[in-house]
């Protein structure tokens, strides 16, 4: 299963239109179930929050089956002329978009899409009804590692530890995995990690930041696993109205 990430700043809202009050709507209406047809499906969609990061930015999740069906969503697009000039009216409030492709990382396979929702690429029907559905904050992080070999084969140890000591961890603290990628060769940065996570709060968020810090025996373990990284930012994402159709919001929360 290959997936694709969006990043878009948008502009202030209120300068050029209140593109809030009907982006949303189209994204739902329009741009979700055009490109369900063309193989490709909504994961999540979640705004920055202030103090997160930068201001009116949006990350949005899509998955489809292979690099094939990534190609002909990617044809099929420039053909579809109507959907072009329709969806290039809300184009107009992006100022900045950078898009990648992820490919599941070995520790995907501990996390909640993969044991959750990852049975078929096409979403199954319904919604989800869980007392969080739709109010999950989210932890995206990103990771650049060593080149594998440098220091050691940081790729042959790593993941086991991942699987076994901190996704365990991390959950036991309130923030189970909800996936893991990697960013292969062709798509950006190399030996690039995105990792996703959530909790069922601000509170339990903080309750986590707090645990991270005092919990010294597993600190003292993994810290021969941070050698590795090169870089690491963080944010924290809240679900944004475009989430309502994702299938995490129907299939996994």
């Amino acid at each position: 299963m290959l997936y694709y990430e969006e990043t878009v700043q948008f502009e202030p809202d209120g300068k050029d239109g209140h593109w809030r009050a009907d982006y949303w709507e189209d994204f739902k209406n329009l741009l979700a179930p055009n490109m369900a047809k063309r193989g490709v499906y909504v994961v999540g969609v979640w705004d920055t929050p202030v103090g997160a990061g930068h201001g009116n930015e949006v990350t949005l999740l899509y998955r489809t089956r292979d690099w094939t069906s990534f190609s002909e969503f990617l044809s099929g697009g420039k053909a579809d002329t109507k959907f072009r000039q329709r969806w290039s009216q809300q184009s107009v409030y992006r100022q900045r978009w950078y898009t990648k492709v992820m490919v599941p990382a070995p520790g995907h396979e501990v996390s909640i899409l993969h044991q959750r929702a990852e049975s078929a690429v096409e979403p199954a029907a319904g919604s989800g009804g869980g007392e969080n559905a739709g109010r999950y904050l989210y932890y995206e992080e990103t990771v650049q590692f060593e080149p594998d070999g440098k220091d050691g084969h940081w790729r042959a140890d790593y993941w086991e530890d991942f699987k076994s000591i901190l996704a365990p961890q991390m959950a036991a603290w309130g923030l189970p995995l909800v996936g893991a990628w990697e960013t292969p060769v062709g798509a950006g940065h190399g030996n690039e990690v995105t990792f996703l996570w959530r909790t069922s709060s601000w509170t339990t968020f903080g309750e986590f930041q707090e645990a991270r810090k005092t919990e010294t025996k597993f600190r003292e373990r993994w810290s021969q696993q941070w050698v590795y990284r090169q870089s690491w930012y963080t944010k924290v994402i809240v679900p944004a109205p475009g989430h309502e159709v994702s299938i995490l919001r129907r299939q996994a929360e």
